[in-house]
């Protein structure tokens, strides 16, 4: 039996307002970012210098996610479930468990990345002259890993805005702290304090917000100890699996290529993850209230929201993607400079590429809710073989030939998890809503390219945006992908005092 309107509605209603807290956070940690990014571009002396401080940064990552061996997703899974089950006592059980494990695992992080930091420099950057980088990087790591315990815990009670408000004033001191030490010339060890100092308000933050919902008071049994265990080992592959499918691409450019073409990529990654946190934050979202929702209302109830949640997912993702693909060159020109304007066209590549694989959001976050942490270890392996497959295209077009090894990357992994999803929980992606708004958006395209046909400039991104936005509104409208009931729902999250907005929204699209 089928959810009715009202219960299917309610859990789409939390689901975009958790997704609308992490968006904005996205939203803000995306504008620091950028103006990080458009001063390191620029201050640091070299290219070269660009691309190491981008390797030391993609080796922490690596550490930090060899070091959470899968437990913060865990707690996320877990706490939610026994938040909607009404077992409270055990999610704060579950915190201190995982928590005490998390400090252990921090501080073996660090003492290991100091300990072998001459050996790294030599190893990832080819001379041991850099060693002092990887011992800032495992402070960094220290932090970065710790928080993300307290963090998984705040998002399996649904305290998103919390966890939005932390991640940001974290990212505003990071980027801020960095760019100030940078300008007054300290280089790449500038950039690094400037790291840790915003890691560390962040794993402050993080650790106060959790300790208000899981006060570290009392003790007592695990109920599904040995549950959590088997949920977190194949998300602890998973992990490793996705960190491989996202930086493999790099570690090649860096290996086949050097440093300075690995300079030339980072800046076209950095842009692209503008594209990225968007996703990032809205799954963060999704995963606990499909969870909740699936222990609630069963298969169909997490197929039913799903389908709704990919509908917006979709209006709001693909004009950002293919508006980015359309404006890459001045985009990357006008925010990194003139030298890194060989990455205009791997940029439209990737860009176009998670447009039109931007379903796999959804999907991933469905089978995450429900436990099927094995399809995705599966979908991401095989999305690794495809780049190492698509490989040799570095070898004849540098970074151009990395950007197509990575869409083809990114097609296999979808394919793999919607193949599978479909079989169990079929129409759970809103299709007609993909191709609808997918002819929006190349309308959008065409508008914002003739534009540039007709008068090329950096300096006119701001026209080429506008234009692009008002076309894809209107081709909104001409094609009635929003409706009346969307706009009801809309009303429903958003705070009272920005509902002015939602009309305005509604009278441009005609859903009155």
């Amino acid at each position: 039996m089928s959810l009715s309107v009202s219960e299917s509605v309610e859990p789409a209603v939390r689901v975009a307002r958790g997704a609308s807290y992490l968006l904005l956070q996205g939203i803000v940690i995306n504008i620091m970012g950028v103006f990080y990014f458009v001063f390191a571009t620029r201050l640091l002396p070299t290219v070269a210098d660009f691309g190491r401080i981008s390797t030391v940064n993609i080796f922490a990552v690596l550490v930090v996610s060899v070091g959470s061996l899968g437990l913060p997703t865990a707690a996320t899974r877990f706490i939610a479930k026994y938040v909607a089950s009404e077992q409270e006592g055990q999610a704060r059980i579950v915190y201190q468990k995982v928590l005490r494990v998390g400090i252990g695992l921090s501080i073996l992080s660090l003492s290991s990345v100091v300990l072998g930091s001459q050996v790294l420099s030599q190893l990832f950057l080819g001379s041991p002259d850099f060693g002092f980088l990887f011992q800032l990087a495992g402070l960094d790591v220290f932090f970065q890993l710790l928080a993300l315990f307290p963090l998984g815990a705040l998002q399996g009670v649904y305290r998103f805005r919390e966890v939005a408000i932390i991640n940001i004033a974290s990212n505003v001191l990071q980027f801020a702290g960095a760019v100030y030490l940078l300008t007054i010339g300290l280089g790449l060890t500038g950039i690094m304090m400037g790291w840790i100092i915003g890691d560390a308000l962040g794993t402050l933050l993080s650790l106060t917000a959790a300790s208000r919902h899981f006060p570290m008071v009392g003790s007592g049994s695990l109920q599904d100890r040995g549950k959590i265990s088997r949920f977190a080992v194949p998300v602890y592959g998973s992990t490793l699996i996705t960190f491989a499918s996202t930086y493999v691409d790099r570690f090649l450019v860096l290996f086949f290529a050097g440093a300075s073409a690995l300079g030339i990529y980072s800046p076209v990654l950095i842009i692209v993850g503008v594209l990225g946190l968007v996703s990032t934050g809205i799954t963060g979202a999704l995963v606990p209230q499909l969870t909740d929702l699936h222990a609630r209302k069963g298969d169909i109830g997490l197929r039913d929201a799903a389908r709704v949640s990919s509908r917006y997912f979709f209006i709001l993702y693909l004009p950002f993607a293919i508006g980015l693909a359309v404006t890459a060159g001045p985009t990357i020109r006008l925010f990194a400079g003139e030298r890194y304007g060989d990455g205009a066209l791997p940029l439209a590549i990737l860009a176009i590429g998670l447009g039109l694989t931007s379903a796999s959001v959804v999907i991933g976050s469905s089978l995450l809710a429900v436990g099927n942490t094995r399809v995705l270890i599966s979908a991401s392996a095989l999305g690794i073989l495809a780049d190492i497959a698509f490989a040799p295209l570095i070898f004849l077009s540098g970074v151009t030939g990395a950007a197509l090894s990575r869409v083809a990357l990114m097609t296999a992994s979808l394919g793999c998890s919607w193949i599978i999803l479909e079989r169990k929980y079929p129409r759970s992606v809103d299709l007609a809503a993909f191709y609808k708004v997918l002819v929006c958006c190349l309308v959008e395209g065409g508008v914002v390219g003739a534009a540039e046909f007709a008068l090329h400039d950096k300096y006119l991104l701001p026209l080429y945006i506008v234009l692009g936005f008002v076309g894809y509104l209107a081709s909104l409208r001409i094609l009635r992908v929003v409706n009346s009931g969307d706009v009801v729902l809309l009303h429903r999250f958003v705070p009272s005092r920005l509902r002015f907005l939602v009309d305005i929204f509604g009278w441009l699209l005609s859903t009155r």
